[in-house]
Order: structure tokens, then sequence, then C-alpha cells
């Protein structure tokens, strides 16, 4: 799985992936859910997430810019694309560069053009 997650990394821009089982035992630290996965060799999906350090030391303006992303994530997997292209644009002006901000709003683009099916579970099989 650390494999699997390490090829990942570039995809979403990020230095570091971990998983679900090893973000829940990490007390400590701030994490950034990244996306839902389904990878080779794992039937089941998995939380990915970026470590992003320990708490005391992430300031407040980058914690903000965390809960807006996660509820970003809320908007998308409730199909509220909107709101949540709408909160992508602000996080795109404070870091235009972010790649994990890219990949969803084409996403979402896509899924206005396209909607998904109703079987749609948000994973993304990688």
């Amino acid at each position: 799985l650390g494999s699997r997650l390490e090829t990942l990394t570039k995809q979403y821009g990020v230095t570091m992936i971990v998983s679900e089982f090893l973000q829940k035992k990490a007390t400590g630290f701030v994490f950034q859910e990244l996306d839902r996965v389904r990878v080779p060799g794992r039937k089941e999906a998995l939380t990915i997430y970026e470590a992003v350090g320990r708490k005391e030391t992430i300031p407040p303006a980058d914690i903000q810019r965390i809960d807006t992303f996660h509820q970003m994530l809320s908007d998308y997997r409730s199909r509220r694309w909107d709101a949540a292209e709408e909160k992508l644009q602000h996080l795109l002006q404070v870091d235009p560069s972010k790649k994990l901000y890219q990949i969803y709003l084409r996403r979402i683009r896509d899924f206005k053009q396209s909607p998904p099916d109703d079987a749609w579970d948000g994973v993304v099989t990688c």
C-alpha cells in the first residue's frame, strides 16, 4: 500500500501521502484529506491524506485553508458543484499553483457538463 500511495504523490502534487490508517493513529499532527481512492490490489476504497505538520507549527491561515478544502470536499461528494467550485476558486486565489485544487476544479467542470450516474460514490480508481 505504501508503494501505491508513494506513486500518487506526483499526481496530487504533494510530498507525502498517508492512508486513513496512519492518519487515525498520528495524534498531534494536521492532515489534509486529499481524496477517496481505489488502488490496484485492493478492493476497498480508502481515504488518503497529505501530512501537513505538527499542530503547534501550522499557521491559522493554513488551518482555515484546510477547513475550506474539507468543506469543498463535502460539497463535491454531495454533487453541489457550484458551491464546491466557488470554494476552489477562493482557494486558487490564495495558491494558484496548487495541483490538488486544479484536479478538483477539472473534475467539477467535467461533472457539470456530464454528471456522474447515480452509482457514483466519489471514489477515484488509480
